[in-house]
């Protein structure tokens, strides 16, 4: 357990060093593409006021209820894409299904298309990649 613990720790620090990281404003690309049913959208917007608030005031009864909020939200959201995926196997048509797959497979971000070297320029070449994490990790691992 211990060594698995010592293996991420490592690696999150290599992505931290050698991984850019792409900001997005506001909380629009987490749904963009995705249309929630309205009571989905009233859950998400109650947890966001919750949040907030919390943030403004940090009661914790107001972190409480917040928790409670979000996991209602969670299982929304999870029972929203169990139903979409239930009719979409219901529907019993292959190209819908294929389509799905591919949207479900194609890679949407750019985070590890391209990573810092250890002068600070960008590399997206598979190989340079491969070589700086494996220098990374050979000389964490050796010392």
């Amino acid at each position: 357990m211990h060594a698995v613990r010592l293996f991420y720790d490592i690696f999150h620090h290599a992505i931290k060093l050698y991984v850019p990281i792409c900001h997005r404003s506001g909380s629009y690309s987490k749904l963009k593409g995705v249309k929630y049913p309205r009571y989905v959208k009233k859950l998400m917007a109650k947890k966001k006021f919750l949040w907030k608030k919390w943030k403004a005031l940090r009661v914790p009864s107001d972190y409480e209820s917040y928790c409670v909020a979000a996991k209602e939200c969670h299982k929304a959201v999870s029972k929203y894409h169990a139903t979409v995926e239930t009719n979409l196997i219901r529907k019993n048509n292959v190209g819908s299904f294929y389509n799905y797959v591919n949207r479900k497979l194609g890679t949407r971000s750019a985070v590890a298309s391209s990573v810092k070297k250890s002068d600070g320029s960008l590399t997206s070449d598979d190989n340079e990649k491969a070589e700086i994490f494996n220098h990374f990790f050979c000389w964490r691992f050796h010392r």
